[in-house]
């Protein structure tokens, strides 16, 4: 069967689809959802993987070791572990290994996009990532921080980080307040920063 022909198929009940989708739909015989990567129809499951594997990449982790990891947890759980869960572990992971004070807080990052995906507060994720900003901008000798919006520009940020844009504070402060993502209304976690004012 050629890769032609595999697009045409539900990756389900792999009936042969009048048309191939370019975005997600619906199969037409077994109803359910077809996902769409890189030209190529896939179920739920496997979009899922290939939308993390994209993020996971930054930790090097490719798709044999989430496959390792989600098969560990299987036989941890007795059952299919989900993707989520596969993720959740492989970001653990990531803590737990104390590579770097840069993976460390990309890794919370990562937990709190996870955390607003599952309707859960990404905001616990976010404060120990600006934590480990702060504590690496205080290893550095660093005094008084700057709070920068989102994307360095202050039109990505919430209205509450808009207003803390650009401001300053002592070191001190800033480690005990957390001004950010204390004050942030951002409901899938604050993206704002801290840099050195020195």
């Amino acid at each position: 069967m050629s890769i032609l022909e595999m697009r045409a198929n539900c990756p389900y009940c792999m009936a042969q689809l009048e048309i191939a989708p370019k975005k997600k739909k619906n199969c037409q015989y077994c109803g359910q959802a077809i996902f769409v990567r890189n030209k190529l129809l896939m179920t739920e499951d496997d979009a899922k993987i290939e939308d993390w594997l994209v993020r996971l990449a930054q930790f090097g982790i490719t798709k044999n070791d989430l496959k390792k990891t989600r098969q560990i947890l299987s036989e941890q759980f007795g059952v299919l572990a989900s993707i989520n869960d596969t993720v959740w572990r492989i970001l653990n992971n990531q803590v737990i290994a104390r590579n770097s004070f840069h993976t460390i807080e990309i890794a919370y990052y990562e937990m709190a996009r996870l955390a607003s995906m599952e309707g859960k507060d990404p905001m616990p994720y976010c404060s120990h990532a600006l934590q480990l900003q702060l504590n690496q901008l205080k290893s550095e000798g660093v005094k008084t921080v700057k709070i920068v919006g989102y994307g360095m520009r202050s039109d990505s940020s919430c209205e509450k980080c808009k207003l803390l844009h650009g401001e300053t504070f002592d070191m001190e402060i800033a480690l005990q307040d957390l001004p950010i993502p204390r004050l942030c209304e951002n409901e899938f976690g604050c993206k704002c920063s801290y840099i050195g004012a020195d």
